[in-house]
């Protein structure tokens, strides 16, 4: 394991703290969770954690999805 050293603000590093101790975890532990979630793109939200479970002939709708939004919503006016 590696060791880090994060220079930053009193006033970020209470609220660091503060929103650790709220999820019930050390400050190293939660900003190592908080790291490992944002590289590794893990995520609580179950719809993204759907994600590539259903199959499409769409393959753009990471760069395209206002176009499909506005198109279904004029679609169903």
């Amino acid at each position: 394991m590696r060791q880090l050293t994060v220079n930053i603000t009193e006033e970020e590093y209470l609220r660091l703290l503060d929103k650790a101790k709220a999820s019930g975890r050390t400050l190293e532990e939660a900003v190592s969770k908080w790291l490992s979630d944002f590289i590794g793109g893990a995520s609580d939200d179950p719809l993204l954690q759907m994600s590539g479970v259903f199959s499409c002939d769409v393959s753009d709708i990471s760069t395209c999805h206002d176009d499909y939004i506005g198109a279904g919503i004029q679609k169903g006016s």
